[in-house]
Parts: C-alpha cells; structure tokens; sequence
C-alpha cells in the first residue's frame, strides 16, 4: 500500500509539473500612457512578443490589480483573434526593495549596534558607582586611617564619582541623539515601503494567428483606482492689474503600479458605467377633493362647520391654484481659436543669421542641439528689424527662438464634444501610494472687475469682490482656491 501510494502521488506530482510548464508566453507590458478621469482613469500598455501560427496562450504581467475586465480592449499591429481573456491577481509577485530603503536599513542597523555599544558603557559605569558606594565607609580609629589618607580617599571618590557621572550624561545625550534619529530613520522607510506594490494584476489572454512572427500588442483598461479633483491659485497684485488664475490638479492613485514616466492626460469627464438615459413616463400628482379637506381640518366648534349643511345654499368655499413652473437653461458654448503661424528658418535668404534663445545670442550649433519639443515660438527678423534689436551682426537676419520655461507651456486643452483634456507633453512619475500629488495645468490673466462690498447691519468688515470677465470661457470645475493679495 505504502508503495502504491508513493507511486500515485509520483505521477501525480509529474503531471501537474507538466501542466505549470506548458507552453505559455509570459512578457511584461509596460505602462506608457495614462488618461486620468475626475473619477477613474484609462491606462494604455505595450508589449513585444513572438507568436507562433496558431493558438498561442499569453500572459501580460505588469496590470493593474483593479483591472476592470469588462473594459479591456486588445489592438495589435497584425491580424490577430483573441478566444478568451481572463484576469488573476499575482499575490505571490515579489516586492524587491528599493536602493534607498536599503541604505535606510542599513543606516538603522549601524545605530542600533552604537546604541547597545552605549548601553554597555552605561551599566559599566552604574556598577563602578555601586563599587565606589559600597567601599566608601570608612570607620576612623577602628581602621586606624590618618586625616591625611582620610582626605585623599574623600577626593579620589569626589573625582571619580563626577567622573563616571559625566560620562553617563554624555552616554545618555547620544542614547537620546540615537533615539530621535532611529525613529526618523524608521518613518521614512515606512514612507519607502508605502509606495511598495504588494501585488499586481496578470491578464491571460488565448490567441490565434495565421502565421508566426513578431506581434506588438497595445492593452488599455479602466481602473477605478484613480482620481483628480481641480485646485487653484489667484494672485493679485493690486486691484489695477488682472488676476492670475493657475490651474492645478491633486490626483493620486492606488493602481497597484507605480507609474513611471508616464504620458499623462487630465480629462474633467466622469466616467459611469450601466446608466440608461431616463425616459419620462406618465406623472399623476397627488389630490383631493380641497372642501371636504377643509372641513375636516375645521374645529367642531367653528362657525363653518357650525352653518355647513344647516340651510340650503351655505357652503364653505376654498380656491387654491397649484403652479407648476418649469424652467428651461440652454447652454451656449463658445470656442475660440487661436492660430500660431511660425516663420522658419527657409525664409532667411543669407545663411548665415544670428541665433537667439530666450534673448541671449547663441551659435548655430548650440541653437540646433535645443530639443524641438522645448520651443515656444520662433520669429524671424530681416534686415533692419534684426539690426535694430541685435546691432550689424545681425545685418543677415536673426532667428529668435523662446523656451517653454513653466509647465503650463507643455499643457494642451483640448474642448471635446463630452469633455475637456489636457494633454501633458512631460513624461510623469505618480507613485502608486494614493497621496496627492499636485500637477500644474495652467495658469492664466483673467480681466477682473473689483468691487467694495458690505453690509454693515450683518458685519462690520468690508470685502473686496473680484468680478472674472467671460469666466464661462475658462472652463473651470468646482474645487478649493488659494487667495494671494498683494503678496
């Protein structure tokens, strides 16, 4: 029996080594670009794989662990089916620890072994001070110890007991140095370890292609483990001058990835899923006959219940006319659009211009090493537009180049038929901690009309009013504002 049974789980043992063996194709999908939703967000991976003709079982590491299924859509570059898709959390993905956690830890363990080598120095000196307790009674006559010897033992224990004294309160200020810098040590690897991604999410996918090669596969989902909610700073210098609007955003997310240099898009949209437009069916208010109403809210002792019914003719009358007023709110949005037309360097004849950056003359070879993306605008000067501006060195022309300098430069609106995006050119890095993170978006001169206001039967102070013009243009969202007047 004992035998049988060994073979048994043998074979068993074996063919479940067959079965996690298969030929399954696991590749991890970076995470490269990520739409952020007020509530919710899209994220967008890629990856690279060889498939070979037919079915091909494929595994996507690197997903977020609160992937919505129902949302995933599959793209690739090749004709490719998809038979099935299924979704499992990693549990068992192992979390390697971070340079800087390390180095913490290490730096923990080095003042721990200072902290117990003072300890050590501390017990010597308590039991030298309970040495020196217990040999200090001296009995005069009876031990026959001159004045003399009397006083040098009386001072040998002063000096010595001040001396083991002050060691032990030197010890104790670095035990208390070593303790306050332990714990700040210690909460800054708790803060390390929150952005540690405990699991992640695998997406399994079964394929079928007509011929083998090389296949790029392009995976987005929502996840509702994201949000941002608008945020805004208004600077006014004083009340002769517009206001300055800066748009921001406080998002954060628990996607269980971290992102790293992510392209990023903020949308001002609120996704919802399983909503049906409502459809109006027929509405019957409530009512009652108002006269038989009214008598009988009547006290038995009132005149009209008194005369009701008594002599014909006599009836307690009530008229009440119920309005039902509707309202109706049309919307009417307006976009402007605002064309930048860029000169380049073709319509200079000489070739031999002035390159400027950001009002500094530059040459040639520094101007064409700036990344394109970094540019704001570009002007071209002729003749004695540059000359006046750059003196005879620019006699051939100048070609005037100003750098994006604030974040704002890298953001793109966009005002979509359903919602408003801004795209952000600068690749993000958002830890996946679920702290707030603020990201800038705008900013913005608003023309103001400012106003005295008070009301002094209701408060004493006065306020100052800031009127915004054309604030329906500004596309703004409900959220909290940081007021800076005058510095």
């Amino acid at each position: 029996m004992h035998v049988k049974s060994v073979l048994m789980l043998a074979a068993c043992f074996a063919s479940f080594q067959v079965f996690a063996g298969d030929d399954k194709i696991t590749v991890t999908a970076p995470l490269n670009a990520a739409t952020v939703y007020r509530a919710g967000a899209e994220l967008s991976h890629t990856a690279t794989l060889t498939l070979k003709k037919g079915n091909n079982d494929i595994v996507l590491e690197g997903m977020s662990n609160g992937l919505d299924i129902n949302s995933v859509q599959v793209g690739c570059n090749h004709a490719l089916t998809i038979l099935s898709m299924a979704f499992s959390t990693d549990y068992l993905a192992s979390t390697s620890k971070s340079a800087l956690v390390e180095k913490l830890e290490d730096s923990v363990s080095l003042l721990v072994k200072e902290n117990d080598k003072l300890q050590v120095l501390i017990k010597t000196n308590l039991d030298l001070l309970e040495a020196l307790k217990a040999n200090r009674e001296i009995r005069g006559a009876q031990t026959g110890v001159s004045v003399t010897e009397l006083m040098k033992m009386m001072d040998y224990y002063k000096s010595k007991t001040l001396e083991l004294q002050n060691e032990m309160a030197l010890y104790h200020e670095k035990q208390a140095k070593l303790s306050d810098r332990l714990q700040q040590l210690k909460n800054q690897i708790n803060e390390e370890a929150q952005k540690n991604n405990k699991t992640v999410g695998r997406l399994l996918l079964q394929v079928v292609t007509a011929a083998a090669g090389n296949y790029e596969l392009a995976v987005s989902y929502m996840t509702p483990r994201a949000s941002w909610n608008p945020s805004y700073e208004l600077r006014v210098e004083n009340v002769n001058k517009p206001m300055t609007l800066l748009y921001k955003a406080r998002m954060s997310q628990t996607t269980g990835l971290d992102w790293k240099q992510v392209k990023l898009t903020l949308s001002t949209s609120l996704p919802s899923q399983n909503s049906n437009a409502p459809v109006l069916k027929s509405w019957f208010l409530a009512y009652q006959y108002p006269v038989s109403y009214l008598y009988n809210q009547l006290p038995a002792n009132s005149l009209p219940s008194m005369v009701e019914g008594r002599a014909a003719g006599v009836a307690v009358n009530n008229l009440s006319e119920v309005v039902v007023v509707g309202y109706s709110k049309k919307e009417k949005e307006e976009e402007d659009a605002s064309e930048l037309r860029v000169r380049g360097t073709n319509s200079v004849k000489n070739a031999s211009p002035v390159y400027v950056v950001d009002g500094k003359v530059v040459t040639e070879q520094k101007a064409r090493q700036i990344d394109g993306a970094r540019v704001k605008s570009v002007n071209v000067l002729k003749g004695a537009a540059a000359t006046a501006l750059y003196g005879t060195s620019a006699a051939n022309g100048a070609i005037v180049l100003t750098l994006k300098d604030q974040l704002g430069d890298y953001v793109t609106v966009n005002d979509n038929q359903l919602n408003i995006t801004y795209d952000i050119e600068l690749p993000y890095d958002v830890p996946g901690n679920g702290k707030e993170q603020n990201v800038s978006l705008k900013e913005l001169a608003v023309n103001t009309y400012y106003n005295y206001y008070a009301v002094p039967t209701l408060d004493k102070d006065a306020y100052l009013l800031a009127e915004l013009a054309n604030w329906e243009k500004l596309n703004l969202l409900p959220g909290e504002a940081n007021i800076i007047f005058e510095g």
